[in-house]
């Protein structure tokens, strides 16, 4: 039997509060285990031996990566109810912004970013779309960071289509097989451990479930050693 749309809709509303009440519940202990974590390091830190050393090197990570899945999950949750208004800017100015916000890690890996002087002038979700830009650009500066001798190098460009805007980001990293290029958009997928790359494996989810609510589409073409490109399109719209 089909559901119908008001049940649909008490059903996310209780989900809803259900994700609210976790969020609160566990974000408490999680901000508890980093202190104690912290305060451990700073006290004992230089006095305890190497195994203790990796006890707490652990509580730390895990609370750390505990505070991130949570951070993925509320925002999981929040893609297709969020609506903020459509506004008219240029790409250019959102992907400076990105940037600024990434700047540590632009310095720290010395990360070169070409941008292409074509970018347009849109009327979209801001907010959502500098989200896409910064999911794309932190995971090309992941990918590519640790190769030896090289530093990191992505390129972000655009085509203009008919009824569409098309973007890409490109790095030069450790590139995807083909088989997996679809997969890596499921919710969770990881190709490798946490230990040679950090992450929860939401971020490409996440920006799958934003393009889709923007009635765009996002794929990649990538070979294993050959660096990664992300193809997304968002609709091509008027300011009324």
């Amino acid at each position: 039997m089909a559901i119908k749309q008001e049940e649909l809709e008490h059903v996310n509303q209780e989900l809803d509060g259900l994700m609210a009440i976790l969020s609160h519940d566990l974000r408490s202990p999680i901000q508890t285990l980093q202190a104690y974590g912290k305060l451990l390091r700073e006290k004992v830190y230089a006095q305890i031996d190497n195994d203790s050393k990796h006890f707490i090197d652990r509580i730390q990570h895990t609370a750390y990566h505990m505070s991130t899945l949570l951070s993925d999950l509320l925002s999981l949750s929040k893609v297709n109810k969020i609506k903020n208004p459509y506004e008219e800017f240029h790409v250019n100015d959102l992907i400076v912004s990105v940037r600024e916000s990434v700047e540590s890690d632009f310095n720290r890996f010395n990360v070169e970013l070409i941008v292409r002087d074509t970018m347009p002038v849109i009327y979209s979700d801001r907010v959502k779309l500098r989200e896409v830009f910064l999911n794309l650009i932190n995971n090309a500066i992941k990918y590519s960071s640790k190769i030896p001798n090289q530093h990191p190098v992505i390129e972000i460009g655009y085509t203009q289509k008919d009824n569409y805007h098309e973007f890409y980001v490109k790095d030069n990293g450790i590139g995807i097989e083909p088989k997996f290029h679809d997969k890596i958009f499921e919710l969770f997928v990881r190709l490798h451990s946490r230990t040679e790359y950090d992450g929860t494996g939401a971020g490409l989810n996440i920006t799958r479930k934003i393009m889709n609510s923007l009635n765009g589409k996002i794929w990649v073409a990538s070979e294993i050693g050959q660096g990664a490109t992300f193809y997304f399109t968002v609709p091509v719209l008027k300011k009324d």
